[in-house]
């Protein structure tokens, strides 16, 4: 089978969990009197990984199916000059193809430095799963989480509203004080769940919302594709750096 480059230069699909993985242990009762035979299991100390906005480093990169005049160019090349994105071993991008779990966390990785914490056990990642490192650093900063029955699910498709939740809680994007008016321009605003608006909200108001062909018509639960993962990840990186800014006419203006 074929195996995925680290960036975005993969093959398909993704998904962020409702909730947490489970990673906690109950501390032990000890009477104040008594003092323990056995030291309490101290737990390991979470350092989370910091957000780097990587500088150019190469010529932007001219893949054959992403001509000048494509809608997300600007995006793309502006982060295959960071090398954040690659290209297929064909040299296309294939920017219409779905992202999964595990892409998109090999994505992410790129913008992500340093963190420790301990392994985190999924039954369905294994040590030898090409993603398996990306997986632990995303979930290690709050980008994604696994499920409550312990797996990941590295190969399901992500939806282009799970993109957002995971940008907004990783980029710890400000919360608006009414959801509801940031996502005002949103026609279809409807199909965004009463839990989810806020952090939603949080990447309306900044600049993250990223739709083609109609702005206004954002299909949340529709999979993301690479194309919408380079634009709203590169949004969410100018709101950490000085990057430039992309004239676009899908990025939604609150």
């Amino acid at each position: 089978s074929e195996v995925p480059q680290a960036n975005l230069g993969i093959p398909r699909a993704a998904v962020i969990a409702a909730a947490p993985a489970i990673i906690a242990a109950s501390s032990p009762s000890v009477t104040p009197s008594v003092q323990p035979t056995v030291q309490p299991t101290v737990q390991p100390t979470i350092q989370k990984p910091v957000i780097v906005v990587p500088s150019v480093e190469a010529q932007a990169t001219a893949f054959p199916d992403v001509p000048n005049n494509y809608w997300a160019y600007p995006f793309i090349a502006e982060l295959s000059q960071r090398k954040l994105i690659t290209g297929l071993e064909d040299g296309t991008f294939k920017p219409e193809d779905p992202v999964n779990r595990a892409q998109y966390a090999a994505l992410l990785k790129g913008v992500l430095k340093g963190g420790q914490r301990p392994e985190i056990p999924f039954s369905d990642v294994p040590n030898s799963f090409w993603g398996s490192q990306a997986i632990e650093q995303a979930v290690t900063s709050e980008f994604l989480q696994g499920y409550p029955d312990k797996t990941f699910k590295p190969e399901q498709p992500i939806s282009k509203m799970q993109v957002l939740l995971s940008l907004a809680s990783g980029f710890d994007l400000p919360k608006p004080a009414d959801p509801d008016a940031a996502l005002l321009p949103l026609t279809n605003r409807d199909q965004i769940p009463d839990w989810a608006k806020p952090a939603v909200g949080a990447a309306a108001q900044s600049d993250v919302i990223v739709s083609y062909p109609d702005v206004q018509q954002f299909q949340p639960n529709q999979s993301v594709t690479r194309a919408e993962v380079a634009a709203m990840l590169y949004q969410a990186l100018k709101t950490k750096g000085d990057l430039p800014p992309i004239q676009s006419n899908y990025i939604l203006r609150p």
